[in-house]
Protein backbone atom coordinates (compact mmCIF):
# COMPACT_ATOMS: atom_id res chain seq x y z
CA UNK A 1 0.00 0.00 0.00
CA UNK A 2 1.47 3.36 -0.89
CA UNK A 3 2.13 5.65 1.94
CA UNK A 4 0.78 8.81 1.64
CA UNK A 5 1.22 12.64 3.89
CA UNK A 6 -1.92 13.41 5.27
CA UNK A 7 -1.45 17.18 6.19
CA UNK A 8 -3.68 17.78 9.11
CA UNK A 9 -5.43 21.58 9.19
CA UNK A 10 -5.40 23.86 11.76
CA UNK A 11 -4.08 21.62 14.55
CA UNK A 12 -1.46 22.41 17.31
CA UNK A 13 -0.33 20.07 19.91
CA UNK A 14 0.53 21.89 23.49
CA UNK A 15 3.26 20.50 26.36
CA UNK A 16 3.29 21.67 29.43
CA UNK A 17 0.68 22.64 31.43
CA UNK A 18 -2.41 24.10 29.61
CA UNK A 19 -6.32 24.38 30.01
CA UNK A 20 -9.26 25.69 27.43
CA UNK A 21 -9.18 28.56 29.80
CA UNK A 22 -5.83 29.43 28.22
CA UNK A 23 -7.45 29.75 24.89
CA UNK A 24 -9.50 32.06 22.89
CA UNK A 25 -13.27 32.44 22.49
CA UNK A 26 -12.92 30.42 19.08
CA UNK A 27 -10.64 27.85 19.77
CA UNK A 28 -11.31 24.45 21.83
CA UNK A 29 -9.78 21.22 22.10
CA UNK A 30 -11.39 17.99 20.65
CA UNK A 31 -13.07 15.90 23.41
CA UNK A 32 -10.40 13.58 22.96
CA UNK A 33 -7.51 16.34 23.48
CA UNK A 34 -5.82 15.55 20.29
CA UNK A 35 -7.03 18.64 17.84
CA UNK A 36 -7.03 22.16 17.94
CA UNK A 37 -10.28 22.81 16.85
CA UNK A 38 -10.72 26.90 15.62
CA UNK A 39 -14.10 28.36 14.73
CA UNK A 40 -17.52 27.08 14.23
CA UNK A 41 -19.32 28.39 17.55
CA UNK A 42 -23.00 29.77 17.09
CA UNK A 43 -23.34 33.54 18.39
CA UNK A 44 -25.15 34.20 21.20
CA UNK A 45 -26.15 37.26 23.92
CA UNK A 46 -25.92 40.54 21.86
CA UNK A 47 -25.14 38.68 18.54
CA UNK A 48 -27.73 35.86 18.98
CA UNK A 49 -29.01 35.42 15.25
CA UNK A 50 -32.66 34.02 16.39
CA UNK A 51 -33.84 37.27 17.75
CA UNK A 52 -33.89 40.92 16.79
CA UNK A 53 -32.31 43.01 19.14
CA UNK A 54 -33.05 46.90 20.22
CA UNK A 55 -30.35 49.63 20.19
CA UNK A 56 -32.40 53.05 21.14
CA UNK A 57 -30.42 55.75 20.77
CA UNK A 58 -31.48 59.25 22.00
CA UNK A 59 -29.22 62.30 21.87
CA UNK A 60 -29.89 65.65 23.82
CA UNK A 61 -28.50 67.85 21.05
CA UNK A 62 -31.24 69.39 18.65
CA UNK A 63 -28.98 69.98 15.82
CA UNK A 64 -27.66 66.08 16.39
CA UNK A 65 -27.96 65.03 12.54
CA UNK A 66 -25.99 67.99 11.80
CA UNK A 67 -22.94 66.86 13.73
CA UNK A 68 -23.34 63.30 13.03
CA UNK A 69 -22.67 64.72 9.69
CA UNK A 70 -20.32 67.02 9.86
CA UNK A 71 -18.18 64.19 12.17
CA UNK A 72 -18.66 62.10 9.39
CA UNK A 73 -15.72 62.26 7.64
CA UNK A 74 -13.22 62.79 10.65
CA UNK A 75 -14.92 60.10 12.30
CA UNK A 76 -15.33 62.26 15.55
CA UNK A 77 -18.58 60.83 17.82
CA UNK A 78 -20.64 62.83 19.72
CA UNK A 79 -22.46 61.98 22.30
CA UNK A 80 -25.78 59.55 22.79
CA UNK A 81 -27.63 57.80 25.61
CA UNK A 82 -27.76 54.25 24.37
CA UNK A 83 -30.84 51.11 25.46
CA UNK A 84 -29.34 48.32 24.09
CA UNK A 85 -31.87 45.35 24.62
CA UNK A 86 -33.51 47.00 27.86
CA UNK A 87 -29.69 48.09 29.54
CA UNK A 88 -28.87 51.88 29.47
CA UNK A 89 -25.79 53.45 29.16
CA UNK A 90 -26.21 56.82 29.72
CA UNK A 91 -22.68 58.35 27.83
CA UNK A 92 -21.84 56.53 24.11
CA UNK A 93 -19.84 57.67 21.39
CA UNK A 94 -21.79 57.53 18.09
CA UNK A 95 -21.13 58.12 14.36
CA UNK A 96 -21.62 58.09 11.14
CA UNK A 97 -19.96 55.20 9.10
CA UNK A 98 -19.27 53.54 5.64
CA UNK A 99 -18.70 54.73 2.19
CA UNK A 100 -21.50 53.98 -0.48
CA UNK A 101 -23.46 52.87 2.53
CA UNK A 102 -23.28 56.70 3.57
CA UNK A 103 -23.11 58.42 0.45
CA UNK A 104 -25.64 56.67 -1.91
CA UNK A 105 -28.58 56.12 0.90
CA UNK A 106 -31.20 57.90 -0.48
CA UNK A 107 -32.78 58.45 3.03
CA UNK A 108 -31.71 59.57 6.58
CA UNK A 109 -31.35 55.38 7.36
CA UNK A 110 -27.37 56.15 7.53
CA UNK A 111 -24.90 53.40 8.68
CA UNK A 112 -23.47 53.69 12.68
CA UNK A 113 -20.85 53.13 14.46
CA UNK A 114 -20.70 52.93 18.02
CA UNK A 115 -18.43 53.41 20.80
CA UNK A 116 -19.42 51.96 24.06
CA UNK A 117 -15.67 53.29 25.90
CA UNK A 118 -14.96 56.51 23.88
CA UNK A 119 -16.44 58.75 26.30
CA UNK A 120 -16.46 56.32 29.18
CA UNK A 121 -13.19 54.47 29.71
CA UNK A 122 -13.71 50.73 30.49
CA UNK A 123 -17.54 50.61 29.83
CA UNK A 124 -18.61 47.62 27.65
CA UNK A 125 -21.33 45.47 26.89
CA UNK A 126 -20.86 42.25 27.15
CA UNK A 127 -17.30 42.63 26.61
CA UNK A 128 -17.95 44.24 23.63
CA UNK A 129 -16.59 47.70 23.23
CA UNK A 130 -17.47 48.53 19.46
CA UNK A 131 -20.54 47.86 17.63
CA UNK A 132 -21.13 48.77 13.62
CA UNK A 133 -25.28 48.94 12.67
CA UNK A 134 -25.33 48.73 8.90
CA UNK A 135 -28.48 49.94 6.90
CA UNK A 136 -28.05 47.27 4.05
CA UNK A 137 -27.55 49.35 1.45
CA UNK A 138 -27.23 47.72 -1.73
CA UNK A 139 -29.19 44.33 -0.33
CA UNK A 140 -32.63 45.05 -0.65
CA UNK A 141 -33.02 41.06 1.39
CA UNK A 142 -31.45 42.70 4.34
CA UNK A 143 -30.36 38.89 4.57
CA UNK A 144 -26.85 39.03 2.98
CA UNK A 145 -24.29 40.27 5.91
CA UNK A 146 -25.71 37.87 8.34
CA UNK A 147 -25.78 35.27 6.61
CA UNK A 148 -22.35 35.44 4.99
CA UNK A 149 -20.69 36.22 8.23
CA UNK A 150 -22.32 33.02 9.97
CA UNK A 151 -20.66 30.74 7.57
CA UNK A 152 -17.16 32.50 7.49
CA UNK A 153 -16.98 31.90 11.13
CA UNK A 154 -16.88 28.53 10.81
CA UNK A 155 -13.45 28.36 9.19
CA UNK A 156 -11.72 31.88 9.09
CA UNK A 157 -12.06 35.35 12.12
CA UNK A 158 -14.91 36.66 10.79
CA UNK A 159 -16.90 39.02 12.76
CA UNK A 160 -20.41 38.07 14.60
CA UNK A 161 -23.49 39.35 13.24
CA UNK A 162 -27.42 39.39 13.97
CA UNK A 163 -30.60 41.62 13.23
CA UNK A 164 -31.32 44.88 15.26
CA UNK A 165 -34.46 47.66 15.24
CA UNK A 166 -32.98 50.98 15.79
CA UNK A 167 -34.60 54.05 16.97
CA UNK A 168 -33.21 57.45 17.67
CA UNK A 169 -34.68 59.90 19.82
CA UNK A 170 -37.78 57.82 19.51
CA UNK A 171 -37.88 56.93 15.56
CA UNK A 172 -37.81 54.42 14.50
CA UNK A 173 -34.85 54.17 11.60
CA UNK A 174 -35.40 50.59 10.56
CA UNK A 175 -33.77 46.77 10.53
CA UNK A 176 -30.25 47.27 10.58
CA UNK A 177 -27.19 43.81 10.06
CA UNK A 178 -25.46 44.46 14.20
CA UNK A 179 -21.95 43.48 13.62
CA UNK A 180 -19.10 43.20 15.93
CA UNK A 181 -16.47 45.38 15.44
CA UNK A 182 -12.80 44.95 14.63
CA UNK A 183 -11.49 45.69 17.24
CA UNK A 184 -9.08 44.43 20.19
CA UNK A 185 -12.09 42.30 21.64
CA UNK A 186 -12.10 40.60 18.29
CA UNK A 187 -8.56 40.10 18.09
CA UNK A 188 -8.74 38.35 21.72
CA UNK A 189 -11.07 35.93 20.56
CA UNK A 190 -9.80 34.52 17.53
CA UNK A 191 -5.75 34.97 18.98
CA UNK A 192 -3.88 33.98 21.68
CA UNK A 193 -3.12 37.56 22.46
CA UNK A 194 -3.53 41.18 20.95
CA UNK A 195 -0.01 41.99 20.66
CA UNK A 196 0.31 42.26 17.33
CA UNK A 197 -0.32 44.62 14.49
CA UNK A 198 -4.03 45.33 13.14
CA UNK A 199 -4.68 47.55 9.94
CA UNK A 200 -7.69 48.20 7.92
CA UNK A 201 -6.27 47.87 4.16
CA UNK A 202 -7.83 51.09 3.09
CA UNK A 203 -5.87 53.85 1.79
CA UNK A 204 -5.07 55.74 4.41
CA UNK A 205 -4.48 59.51 2.15
CA UNK A 206 -5.06 59.82 -1.80
CA UNK A 207 -8.27 58.05 -2.17
CA UNK A 208 -10.14 58.07 -5.65
CA UNK A 209 -9.49 57.73 -9.45
CA UNK A 210 -8.50 54.80 -10.88
CA UNK A 211 -7.30 52.24 -9.06
CA UNK A 212 -8.45 54.21 -5.74
CA UNK A 213 -9.53 50.88 -4.06
CA UNK A 214 -6.11 49.88 -3.78
CA UNK A 215 -6.29 47.08 -6.19
CA UNK A 216 -1.99 47.07 -6.45
CA UNK A 217 -1.04 49.08 -3.50
CA UNK A 218 -3.20 47.76 -0.82
CA UNK A 219 -3.85 44.34 -1.66
CA UNK A 220 -0.42 43.09 -0.02
CA UNK A 221 1.67 43.73 -2.69
CA UNK A 222 5.18 44.00 -2.33
CA UNK A 223 6.02 47.85 -3.24
CA UNK A 224 9.67 47.61 -1.98
CA UNK A 225 11.88 47.33 1.31
CA UNK A 226 11.11 50.65 2.73
CA UNK A 227 8.51 50.39 4.87
CA UNK A 228 7.23 54.05 4.66
CA UNK A 229 5.64 53.10 1.51
CA UNK A 230 3.12 51.34 2.79
CA UNK A 231 1.61 53.50 4.98
CA UNK A 232 -0.58 55.90 2.60
CA UNK A 233 -2.38 52.50 1.65
CA UNK A 234 -3.22 50.64 4.64
CA UNK A 235 -4.55 52.32 7.86
CA UNK A 236 -3.18 51.64 10.59
CA UNK A 237 -5.69 50.97 13.54
CA UNK A 238 -3.71 49.59 16.73
CA UNK A 239 -0.39 47.97 17.38
CA UNK A 240 1.45 46.81 20.38
CA UNK A 241 5.17 46.02 18.56
CA UNK A 242 8.43 48.26 17.83
CA UNK A 243 8.57 48.15 13.68
CA UNK A 244 4.91 47.92 13.48
CA UNK A 245 5.18 47.87 9.52
CA UNK A 246 7.62 45.16 8.95
CA UNK A 247 5.67 42.36 9.34
CA UNK A 248 3.20 43.68 6.65
CA UNK A 249 6.58 44.47 4.10
CA UNK A 250 8.26 41.29 4.47
CA UNK A 251 4.83 39.18 4.00
CA UNK A 252 4.15 40.86 0.99
CA UNK A 253 7.78 40.57 -0.64
CA UNK A 254 7.69 36.65 0.18
CA UNK A 255 3.95 36.31 -1.62
CA UNK A 256 5.48 38.49 -4.48
CA UNK A 257 8.34 36.62 -4.49
CA UNK A 258 8.84 35.15 -8.53
CA UNK A 259 10.26 31.49 -7.53
CA UNK A 260 6.74 29.44 -7.35
CA UNK A 261 8.42 26.67 -5.82
CA UNK A 262 8.74 25.82 -2.56
CA UNK A 263 6.80 28.67 -2.53
CA UNK A 264 4.93 27.38 0.67
CA UNK A 265 8.04 26.86 3.16
CA UNK A 266 8.72 30.13 2.24
CA UNK A 267 5.64 32.37 2.68
CA UNK A 268 4.33 30.09 5.68
CA UNK A 269 6.67 31.70 7.99
CA UNK A 270 5.59 34.79 7.79
CA UNK A 271 2.07 34.88 6.15
CA UNK A 272 -0.51 32.49 7.82
CA UNK A 273 -1.06 30.62 4.12
CA UNK A 274 -4.21 28.15 4.71
CA UNK A 275 -6.30 30.60 6.75
CA UNK A 276 -5.05 33.32 3.32
CA UNK A 277 -6.56 29.80 1.13
CA UNK A 278 -10.04 30.15 3.26
CA UNK A 279 -10.17 33.63 2.93
CA UNK A 280 -10.15 33.77 -0.22
CA UNK A 281 -11.87 31.08 -0.97
CA UNK A 282 -14.98 32.38 1.12
CA UNK A 283 -14.64 35.72 -1.22
CA UNK A 284 -15.04 33.71 -4.37
CA UNK A 285 -17.67 31.86 -3.85
CA UNK A 286 -19.98 33.65 -1.85
CA UNK A 287 -19.34 36.22 -4.73
CA UNK A 288 -17.95 39.24 -2.45
CA UNK A 289 -17.74 42.20 -4.87
CA UNK A 290 -17.25 44.84 -2.14
CA UNK A 291 -14.13 42.93 -0.52
CA UNK A 292 -9.93 41.99 -1.31
CA UNK A 293 -10.96 40.29 -4.22
CA UNK A 294 -13.18 42.19 -6.40
CA UNK A 295 -11.50 45.81 -5.07
CA UNK A 296 -8.13 44.64 -3.78
CA UNK A 297 -7.53 47.05 -0.89
CA UNK A 298 -11.20 47.92 0.53
CA UNK A 299 -13.16 46.03 3.41
CA UNK A 300 -10.93 43.76 4.83
CA UNK A 301 -8.60 43.74 7.38
CA UNK A 302 -4.73 42.15 7.54
CA UNK A 303 -3.49 41.34 11.21
CA UNK A 304 0.21 40.44 12.24
CA UNK A 305 0.25 37.64 14.73
CA UNK A 306 2.65 38.25 17.43
CA UNK A 307 2.67 34.60 18.48
CA UNK A 308 3.23 33.26 15.10
CA UNK A 309 5.34 35.91 13.35
CA UNK A 310 2.78 35.59 10.62
CA UNK A 311 0.46 38.34 9.01
CA UNK A 312 -3.25 37.09 8.68
CA UNK A 313 -6.26 38.53 5.79
CA UNK A 314 -9.63 39.27 8.17
CA UNK A 315 -13.05 39.35 6.44
CA UNK A 316 -15.01 42.41 6.71
CA UNK A 317 -18.09 43.79 5.06
CA UNK A 318 -21.06 41.46 3.73
CA UNK A 319 -23.69 43.63 2.73
CA UNK A 320 -22.69 43.07 -0.86
CA UNK A 321 -22.02 39.28 -1.48
CA UNK A 322 -23.98 36.61 -4.15
CA UNK A 323 -24.26 40.04 -6.30
CA UNK A 324 -25.46 39.76 -9.92
CA UNK A 325 -22.16 40.49 -11.24
CA UNK A 326 -20.24 38.33 -8.74
CA UNK A 327 -23.06 35.21 -9.51
CA UNK A 328 -20.80 34.01 -12.48
CA UNK A 329 -17.39 34.75 -11.43
CA UNK A 330 -14.55 32.08 -12.30
CA UNK A 331 -14.08 29.84 -8.83
CA UNK A 332 -10.64 30.97 -9.65
CA UNK A 333 -11.49 34.63 -9.82
CA UNK A 334 -8.36 36.85 -10.02
CA UNK A 335 -5.92 34.19 -10.48
CA UNK A 336 -4.14 35.96 -13.70
CA UNK A 337 -4.06 39.80 -12.29
CA UNK A 338 -1.21 40.22 -10.18
CA UNK A 339 -2.59 43.35 -8.66
CA UNK A 340 -4.35 40.47 -6.18
CA UNK A 341 -1.17 38.54 -5.26
CA UNK A 342 -3.45 35.87 -3.09
CA UNK A 343 -5.08 34.79 -6.00
CA UNK A 344 -2.83 35.12 -8.61
CA UNK A 345 0.52 33.94 -6.77
CA UNK A 346 -1.54 31.29 -4.15
CA UNK A 347 -3.47 30.04 -6.81
CA UNK A 348 -0.28 29.30 -9.73
CA UNK A 349 1.14 27.27 -7.14
CA UNK A 350 -0.14 23.87 -7.59
CA UNK A 351 0.01 22.51 -4.15
CA UNK A 352 -1.92 25.18 -3.39
CA UNK A 353 -4.21 24.97 -5.56
CA UNK A 354 -5.46 21.87 -4.50
CA UNK A 355 -5.61 23.10 -1.21
CA UNK A 356 -7.48 25.98 -2.12
CA UNK A 357 -9.74 23.07 -3.92
CA UNK A 358 -10.21 21.34 -1.11
CA UNK A 359 -11.56 24.43 1.28
CA UNK A 360 -14.13 25.12 -1.93
CA UNK A 361 -15.14 21.74 -1.68
CA UNK A 362 -15.48 21.59 2.02
CA UNK A 363 -17.54 24.98 1.63
CA UNK A 364 -19.42 23.73 -0.98
CA UNK A 365 -20.73 20.96 0.65
CA UNK A 366 -20.88 22.89 3.99
CA UNK A 367 -23.17 26.07 2.58
CA UNK A 368 -24.85 25.82 -0.51
CA UNK A 369 -26.33 22.54 -0.31
CA UNK A 370 -29.97 24.04 -1.19
CA UNK A 371 -31.95 22.60 1.21
CA UNK A 372 -30.24 23.48 4.13
CA UNK A 373 -29.36 27.05 2.52
CA UNK A 374 -32.65 28.05 1.45
CA UNK A 375 -33.89 26.88 4.90
CA UNK A 376 -31.58 29.08 6.34
CA UNK A 377 -32.54 32.31 4.77
CA UNK A 378 -36.16 31.85 5.14
CA UNK A 379 -35.17 31.55 8.98
CA UNK A 380 -34.05 34.93 8.64
CA UNK A 381 -36.41 35.94 6.17
CA UNK A 382 -39.16 35.24 8.68
CA UNK A 383 -37.67 36.65 11.39
CA UNK A 384 -37.00 40.32 10.09
CA UNK A 385 -40.39 40.24 8.08
CA UNK A 386 -42.57 42.26 10.62
CA UNK A 387 -38.91 44.77 11.40
CA UNK A 388 -38.48 45.57 7.61
CA UNK A 389 -42.18 45.75 7.07
CA UNK A 390 -42.71 48.52 9.40
CA UNK A 391 -39.62 50.91 8.02
CA UNK A 392 -41.25 53.97 6.98
CA UNK A 393 -39.73 57.84 6.37
CA UNK A 394 -36.29 55.90 6.62
CA UNK A 395 -36.62 52.74 4.27
CA UNK A 396 -33.75 52.48 1.45
CA UNK A 397 -36.04 50.02 -0.41
CA UNK A 398 -39.44 49.14 -0.77
CA UNK A 399 -41.24 46.75 1.11
CA UNK A 400 -42.54 44.84 -2.00
CA UNK A 401 -38.36 44.80 -3.11
CA UNK A 402 -37.69 43.33 0.43
CA UNK A 403 -40.35 40.96 -0.80
CA UNK A 404 -38.82 39.65 -3.79
CA UNK A 405 -35.06 39.87 -2.89
CA UNK A 406 -35.21 36.64 -1.04
CA UNK A 407 -36.18 34.84 -4.09
CA UNK A 408 -33.34 36.36 -6.27
CA UNK A 409 -30.76 36.13 -3.48
CA UNK A 410 -32.05 32.55 -3.61
CA UNK A 411 -31.40 31.89 -7.61
CA UNK A 412 -28.31 33.57 -7.41
CA UNK A 413 -26.55 31.27 -5.18
CA UNK A 414 -28.67 28.60 -7.59
CA UNK A 415 -25.85 30.38 -10.17
CA UNK A 416 -23.39 30.02 -8.07
CA UNK A 417 -23.90 26.60 -7.17
CA UNK A 418 -24.02 25.73 -11.01
CA UNK A 419 -20.74 27.29 -11.86
CA UNK A 420 -18.78 24.97 -8.98
CA UNK A 421 -20.71 22.05 -9.93
CA UNK A 422 -19.76 22.43 -13.64
CA UNK A 423 -16.14 23.21 -13.07
CA UNK A 424 -13.70 20.15 -14.06
CA UNK A 425 -11.26 20.81 -11.43
CA UNK A 426 -13.86 21.21 -8.56
CA UNK A 427 -15.17 18.16 -9.77
CA UNK A 428 -12.71 15.80 -9.73
CA UNK A 429 -12.69 13.56 -6.69
CA UNK A 430 -9.60 13.15 -4.12
CA UNK A 431 -8.27 10.39 -2.40
CA UNK A 432 -10.46 7.89 -0.06
CA UNK A 433 -8.36 7.72 3.09
CA UNK A 434 -9.11 4.20 4.60
CA UNK A 435 -7.15 4.29 7.65
CA UNK A 436 -5.21 6.59 10.12
CA UNK A 437 -2.69 5.42 12.56
CA UNK A 438 -0.08 7.79 14.49
CA UNK A 439 3.65 7.39 15.10
CA UNK A 440 5.79 9.29 17.58
CA UNK A 441 8.88 7.60 18.02
CA UNK A 442 11.00 9.17 20.11
CA UNK A 443 8.61 12.36 20.91
CA UNK A 444 7.12 11.40 23.92
CA UNK A 445 10.33 12.03 25.94
CA UNK A 446 11.46 14.98 24.46
CA UNK A 447 7.69 16.59 24.98
CA UNK A 448 8.28 15.16 29.22
CA UNK A 449 11.61 17.25 28.39
CA UNK A 450 9.74 20.93 27.18
CA UNK A 451 9.56 23.37 30.39
CA UNK A 452 8.05 26.22 28.71
CA UNK A 453 6.03 26.39 25.45
CA UNK A 454 4.47 29.09 23.44
CA UNK A 455 1.54 28.05 21.28
CA UNK A 456 2.66 27.97 17.41
CA UNK A 457 -0.30 26.98 14.86
CA UNK A 458 1.08 25.41 11.64
CA UNK A 459 -1.56 24.66 8.76
CA UNK A 460 -0.13 21.68 6.86
CA UNK A 461 1.65 19.86 9.61
CA UNK A 462 2.34 19.36 13.43
CA UNK A 463 4.24 21.57 14.54
CA UNK A 464 5.49 22.29 18.75
CA UNK A 465 8.47 24.77 19.57
CA UNK A 466 9.82 24.20 23.24
CA UNK A 467 12.09 26.47 23.53
CA UNK A 468 15.33 25.85 20.98
CA UNK A 469 14.05 22.66 20.07
CA UNK A 470 11.43 22.06 17.13
CA UNK A 471 8.98 18.48 17.31
CA UNK A 472 7.37 17.97 13.97
CA UNK A 473 5.16 15.56 14.35
CA UNK A 474 3.27 13.56 11.14
CA UNK A 475 0.29 11.62 10.46
CA UNK A 476 0.60 8.16 7.82
CA UNK A 477 -2.02 6.07 6.52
Amino acid sequence: MKHVFLFVAAVTLVCGQSSAQNLPFYMRFSDDHKRLITGNIESSNVFDESVIHTFDLTFSQSDYLAQLAAGYSAKKDIIATLVIDGKKFDTVGVRYKGMTSYSRSPTGKKSLNITMNGMVKGQDYQGYETFNLNNAYEDPSSLREVNYLSHNRHHIPAAKAAFARVTVNKEYWGLYSLVQGLDGEFINEWFLSNDGTRWRAERSSGAGGPGGFGAGTSSINFLGTDTTLYKPHYTLKNSKMENPWNGLMVAAQALNQPALDRMYDTLNKVMDVDRALWFIAHEIMFGDDDGYINKGGMDYYVYFDKETNRLVPLEYDGNSVMSSMAASWSIFNKETDTKFPLSSRLLKTPELRQRYLAHARVMFDEYFDKTKLDAKLNVYYNLIDSSVKAETTKRIYTYAQFQAAKTELINLFNTRRNTYSNNLEFKRVGPSIAEVSFSSDGIKDRISRCQSIRYRQYDCYIKLRCKRSEIILFHWI
